[in-house]
């Protein structure tokens, strides 16, 4: 096989890579005749995406993706350089512990209100998270905007409150079903999204798990990402994971070894994208 021949991937590693990846899909068009051919060259690149790209992918509009000139763009804006912080300092990784980093806050407004989109493979666990919970305050997944919950998100402090009229200090919150939680990938553990009053340790979901509060930021393509402090030094991106039976929202560092350990008729990966109010 020539090395034109060879499959393109694009993962959004780095603007270098977007740059490279853009070239290559240009030069593949034009050695099949298919420079021109706007729906052969879209259908080509959306087999392209992984890893981080293709969260990001799946987060754009349908007008976007079918047009190659507006996903050109796209592309160029959401990977290009960037000056790196002195406050982003990579830790120590073990063997059983992967994309553990220091994090500096998303540039933007410190205070921003809106709600939470929820996409999944699963039609059940579409939509956004809810402004009703199970056994308290489990975040479920509500098919209509019109039932989702309201959100102010601090970027700075990496904080998700709910609006005032749920409770002055109710906070999303991740609780996890041991004490002395150390999640890594490659083991079945998980946690519960929860409402929280305040920052005080609440005694919802019946598990006595750690807590914490201060672990979302922004990622590419709005997506919210979860990150757990560990005990060691660092953050872990952990992913999320809802029940097709109850529509509650879990949240672990491995997804696939959940769905190992529980089945993939009882429960499917989602998304948390963060969507601003106009």
């Amino acid at each position: 096989m020539s090395a034109d021949e060879e499959h393109i991937i694009f993962t959004g590693g780095s603007a270098e890579e977007a740059e490279d990846f853009i070239f290559a899909i240009k030069k593949r068009a034009y050695s099949k005749g298919k420079s021109k051919d706007n729906n052969w060259i879209t259908e080509f690149v959306s087999i392209c995406f992984a890893k981080k790209a293709l969260r990001w992918d799946e987060s754009l509009d349908q007008e976007t993706r079918n047009d190659w000139e507006l996903l050109k763009r796209a592309i160029l804006d959401e990977y290009k350089e960037v000056s790196i912080s002195s406050s982003l300092v990579p830790t120590p990784a073990s063997s059983n512990q992967i994309s553990v980093l220091q994090t500096v806050p998303a540039a933007g407004p410190s205070i921003r209100t809106g709600r939470i989109r929820v996409a999944s493979g699963s039609d059940t666990l579409k939509g956004y998270v809810s402004n009703t919970f199970v056994d308290g305050n489990w975040c479920t997944v509500s098919s209509s905007q019109s039932t989702a919950a309201i959100f102010e998100f601090d970027q700075s402090g990496r904080s998700v409150k709910f609006q005032a009229n749920y409770g002055s200090e109710d906070r999303l919150i991740l609780k996890s079903s041991s004490s002395n939680w150390a999640p890594r990938k490659g083991v079945y553990e998980h946690a519960a999204l929860l409402k929280n009053i305040g920052r005080t340790i609440s005694m919802g979901s019946g598990w006595l798990g750690d807590v914490q509060v201060d672990v979302w930021s922004i990622g590419t393509g709005s997506e919210l990402i979860a990150r757990w402090l560990l005990k060691t030094g660092g953050l872990l991106e952990l992913e999320g994971v809802g029940s097709m039976r109850d529509k509650r929202i879990y949240i672990t560092p491995d997804c696939q070894e959940f769905l190992k350990a529980n089945g993939t008729s009882l429960f499917a990966p989602l998304y948390l994208h963060f969507e601003g109010l106009a």
